[in-house]
């Protein structure tokens, strides 16, 4: 029998871990990160993956690294057999990547979920790139790890369709759900040998990178339809976004109208009782909306405080 030790953080990892909790894999140790503070009053908050696992009544490790040489003492005290790792957040040491565990080697190493078909969307953003991108299809790999980021061997994958409307929240709870899935599938393959680790095809390996505030700014002279994409990617985090006098309004759902625009590119419209941002090709017809500093709200309900927009430029 495999000891797991299992490391994760965000909520993207808690359906593997009950998926193996359930079965003959349930990890004899979680390890994730330490406790961060969250929300207005920043009180600390342990990661979605400890909450999980105190529930479930696994050992739970939150180290601040795995660079020093206690993370390494407490590792090797765990006697893993087998580790998953799944969104943890931090850079794998080459000494855990190959240790030695009380005189006998880490035997089957450590595998790790990635939310795309690698080698596509390599890095830390493949659910929002693949939106970005307009991709009509992604999935998940089961991989081994080695000191390269996404490099290792694929054993596994799962593609899914990516539905026209789908934001980024809904592919991530799809795809961690069926992350989840394909890794118990898996399992008893790899350990028995059934199931043979594959190289990648490195030389079409795509990259996701990581997201900043400023990807998430809507510019006009896009088409509408890559506009649509983008909020669909950010909307949630690190938001999508556009300036009128100075002010931030953040966007939450559009649906794109491809049509010969009548109104100067950059210039919010009214639309069938709402509000739509003319763009190079079409207008960008904004549901949900949200000034900085207020709630979010229906189009139709800011519009009551906020009809001045209607006619304004975007910067």
């Amino acid at each position: 029998m495999s000891k797991i030790v299992f490391f994760g953080t965000p909520q993207f990892a808690v359906p593997a871990l009950q998926a193996l909790a359930k079965g003959q894999f349930r990890p004899v140790a979680v390890i994730t990160t330490p406790d961060k503070p969250t929300g207005r009053k920043q009180l600390l908050t342990p990661s979605p993956v400890a909450l999980e696992a105190e529930r479930l009544g696994i050992p739970v490790l939150k180290l601040p690294t795995l660079k020093d040489d206690a993370a390494w003492e407490q590792f090797k005290a765990l006697g893993a057999t087998l580790c998953i790792v799944v969104a943890y957040g931090k850079l794998i040491p080459n000494r855990f990547l190959h240790p030695d565990v009380n005189g006998a080697h880490l035997h089957r190493g450590w595998l790790n979920i990635h939310p795309s078909l690698l080698p596509a969307y390599r890095g830390p953003a493949p659910i929002q790139q693949a939106i970005l991108d307009g991709a009509t299809a992604t999935g998940v790999s089961i991989m081994c790890i080695d000191e390269a980021e996404d490099h290792g061997p694929v054993i596994a994958q799962r593609e899914w369709t990516i539905p026209a409307d789908a934001t980024y929240r809904q592919c991530h709870d799809r795809l961690a759900q069926l992350g989840a899935d394909l890794l118990v599938d898996t399992i008893p393959g790899y350990l028995d040998g059934s199931l043979v680790p594959h190289e990648q095809d490195h030389e079409k390996a795509t990259r996701s990178h990581k997201l900043t505030r400023a990807d998430g700014k809507l510019d006009p002279s896009q088409p509408v339809n890559s506009l649509a994409n983008r909020v669909r990617a950010h909307a949630e985090n690190p938001g999508a976004w556009f300036l009128v006098d100075g002010a931030d309004y953040n966007v939450f759902r559009v649906i794109a109208h491809a049509k010969t625009p009548t109104h100067s590119m950059g210039t919010l419209v009214a639309w069938s009782g709402g509000l739509a941002l003319t763009c190079s090709d079409g207008y960008l017809e904004i549901l949900e909306i949200q000034k900085s500093g207020s709630t979010r709200q229906l189009v139709e309900d800011f519009l009551r405080g906020n009809a001045h927009l209607v006619g304004q430029a975007v910067s």
